[in-house]
């Protein structure tokens, strides 16, 4: 049998397969399962897209299906799982592709840390057919050996971050309290080619008015950029929404809490809100 015709019939060609079909396409590892995260509740489950992680990937897909490098900006909630899905793209297609350096910077230590933790797990607990040998790994890099392919991690204090290597995925994190996004948005557009398929994808939570951060959305708004945006309102969350019964809100029997202790911290936001407020039922 030629060597280059895999038997599916076997584990190991069923892995080759699988193999193959994500180093071609990368977004699987993302899309498919394969990457675990740590719920709020120190679970360790499979990566399941929500409806706004479902909905920035179809953003940054068609950006790609139309010939252009992906420049994104995209202003958040909380907790809205933007974050995970950006790590996921540059873990995905740094550990499954050769040659290729990436780099993510957080607003602080705190945030590098965390996303660090996230870039860790998603390497520890990756099959091992999918799974690319470690060369370094710390908080600052995460080097794959013999791909030659490398994940930097900084923060924004260090201004000139990005600066000594060509980088083909940059994620920014809380990019609306970095130090000086401008200053680090002079040495990145320097650092990236402007190639359709690589990306810069800078998100955020809101600070306001008169930041970096807005200014660049500002411009994007009055097309000015060529940098695209995208808004996460917080009702859009899942976690966000409580199921009602027959549509009514109240009496308050009528709302399906997860918990009888988010019930509980309901009703007391809620008396705090109408004392403050003077609010009635209706």
């Amino acid at each position: 049998m030629p060597t280059d015709i895999l038997d599916l019939n076997t584990k190991e060609g069923l892995e080759q397969s699988e193999k193959a079909v994500i180093e071609t396409d990368p977004f699987w590892l993302v899309e498919g399962g394969y990457l675990t995260i740590k719920t709020k509740a120190g679970e360790l489950i499979k990566l399941t897209l929500n409806i706004v992680q479902k909905r920035i990937l179809l953003k940054i897909k068609d950006i790609i299906r139309r010939g252009k490098s992906v420049r994104l900006w995209i202003l958040k909630a909380r907790q809205s799982g933007v974050s995970t899905l950006a790590e996921g793209i540059v873990y995905a297609f740094t550990s499954q592709r050769e040659a290729t350096n990436s780099l993510v910077i957080a607003d602080d230590i705190d945030g590098s840390n965390y996303i660090f933790g996230m870039q860790k797990l998603f390497q520890e607990m990756l099959e091992d057919n999918l799974r690319p040998v470690p060369k370094h790994s710390n908080e600052k890099k995460l080097e794959f050996e013999r791909i030659h392919s490398q994940i930097l991690i900084d923060t924004s204090e260090n201004l000139k971050a990005g600066r000594k290597y060509t980088f083909r995925y940059v994620h920014l994190s809380e990019c609306a309290f970095f130090r000086d996004l401008g200053a680090l948005m002079l040495g990145l557009n320097q650092s990236v080619p402007n190639l359709v398929g690589t990306m810069i994808i800078g998100e955020t939570t809101a600070n306001g008015i008169g930041n970096q951060f807005y200014d660049e959305w500002q411009k994007c708004s009055s097309g000015q950029s060529d940098w695209e945006t995208l808004f996460i309102p917080w009702f859009e969350i899942e976690e966000y929404k409580l199921t009602l019964q027959n549509g009514k809100f109240y009496p308050i029997e009528a709302v399906e809490f997860a918990t009888p202790t988010e019930r509980e911290k309901f009703l007391v936001e809620e008396k705090i809100l109408k004392e403050r407020y003077s609010l009635t039922n209706e």
